[in-house]
């Protein structure tokens, strides 16, 4: 089983904290500064050896202190300082060794915890390397001391420090992987929890939709055959009247509040059945351009300036040309009404590759009064607006998400309150075969 060094050893999470290990390490080396002042108190050695244990146990508590001392003020760097204080230890534990008796010293096992904490805490090979330079501190302790000892007991010492070292380091990988599974499982959870939040509110739309649908169809002729007759009437009688009386101008407000309830009721019927798509290859440049001369006028009476940077040569979406003009316009339109006065309507179309699949997207941007951010996730809702009744009913922009959802793409809005709002349009482009086959399975559903 092969084992490399991972450079992200000594890279940190992206918020750096002390945590309950590192709790840990700070209390294993109080433990052991206290334990080896006590063991100084009663271990029967002469003054100068204890005048010189001493002098070691007070560099072992200035480096720990210099440690944590940088440690707490670079939180992000702290495995490698806990690397660096790994090789003070070996030099704590050598010293110790040879004040001691060296290889014959109860010491020894300090080693037997160095490596199982680092092989725990950093893996398979950092504990090699620890076990590796245990055993030649060991080593030298021992040529240097003149213990007698068979060479098979020195050799088993070494060999349990590498049995340890391998056992924690393996033990610690598993961990790891089993904790980026866990987190894997979790992330896969959350997505699919989000996907089945996106699906019920779909499933929530769709019945509204149906729902909306089904009353639209009993009650839109009972109420557009009166209704047409009374605006025909209305304006009749509009000729016919004084313009000058006051019963002129109360036939004005029939004729004005008629239009807006025909208008009213024929995007009703537009958003909940909508009429069949006749697909074509469009250039949803060349329709844009249309629609900004079309409404020329409107938006050089608002003293709007338009600023395009469109693509001529954007490549061309399989879609129906009414319906895409419909849905562009509706937010051109809202663009401009945001714009109370002067203001700058910016257009832009390019194409983009997402998932090896080619795009084209549509950017409407206007200099308005912008979103309140509590109104962004209803401002595509049925009937919502923050117009005047008068002029808006509401439908404009669930209609523009209803088409351009229909031809497979996504509308999205950004807005900052006071600044203006970017209206962002993606459509796939589609080959005919793909369109047509998609398209019949809705329509067959």
């Amino acid at each position: 089983m092969q084992d490399t060094f991972d450079p992200h050893l000594l890279q940190e999470d992206s918020a750096p904290s002390f945590g309950p290990m590192d709790n840990l390490f700070l209390g294993l080396r109080l433990v052991v500064l206290a334990g080896g002042l006590s063991w100084l108190y009663f271990v029967p050695l002469n003054h100068d050896l204890k005048l010189r244990a001493f002098s070691v146990f007070l560099f072992y508590s200035f480096y720990v202190s210099v440690l944590y001392v940088t440690i707490f003020f670079n939180l992000e760097r702290i495995r490698f300082f806990y690397l660096v204080g790994m090789l003070f230890d070996l030099l704590f534990i050598f010293l110790l060794l040879m004040l001691t008796g060296g290889a014959a010293s109860s010491f020894f096992i300090a080693f037997y915890i160095l490596v199982a904490l680092h092989s725990f805490y950093y893996g398979l090979v950092v504990g090699l390397f620890v076990s590796t330079a245990s055993g030649l501190i060991y080593f030298v302790s021992y040529v240097d001391s003149g213990y007698s000892m068979h060479w098979t007991d020195f050799a088993l010492r070494i060999f349990f420090l590498y049995i340890l070292s391998i056992s924690a380091g393996l033990l610690s990988r598993m961990m790891r992987k089993d904790r980026e599974k866990i987190s894997l499982l979790n992330h896969h959870l959350e997505e699919s929890l989000k996907n089945l939040e996106e699906a019920q509110q779909k499933l929530v739309e769709t019945a509204k939709l149906s729902a909306l649908g089904r009353m639209t169809s009993d009650v839109a002729h009972e109420i557009r055959n009166p209704l047409v007759s009374i605006g025909g009437f209305a304006r009749k009688c509009l000729h016919t009247i004084d313009p000058d009386s006051r019963e002129r101008r109360y036939v004005q407000i029939i004729v004005d509040e008629t239009a807006r309830l025909e208008r009213i009721l024929r995007d009703l019927l537009m958003f909940t059945h909508g009429p069949a798509r006749e697909l074509q290859e469009i250039n949803l440049s060349k329709i844009l351009e249309r629609g900004i001369a079309m409404n020329r006028d409107e938006l050089k009476e608002k003293e709007i300036r338009v600023v395009r940077r469109i693509d001529p040569a954007l490549p061309r979406v399989l879609g129906d040309r009414g319906q895409m003009e419909k849905a562009l316009m509706n937010i051109i339109l809202n663009a401009a009404q945001a714009m109370d006065g002067k203001g700058t309507l910016t257009v832009v179309t390019e194409p983009f590759v997402k998932d090896g699949m080619e795009w084209v997207r549509v950017e409407i941007q206007d200099t308005g009064t912008g979103i309140p951010s509590e109104n962004l996730d209803r401002i595509f809702d049925p009937f919502f607006t923050t117009k005047e009744s008068a002029e808006g009913t509401g439908l404009g922009l669930s209609v523009s998400r209803r088409i351009v959802e229909e031809h497979h793409g996504t509308i999205s809005v950004k807005s900052v309150e006071g600044r203006g709002s970017t209206f962002v349009i993606q459509i796939p482009v589609l080959d005919r075969g793909s369109a047509e086959k998609n398209t019949g399975k809705e329509e067959g559903e």
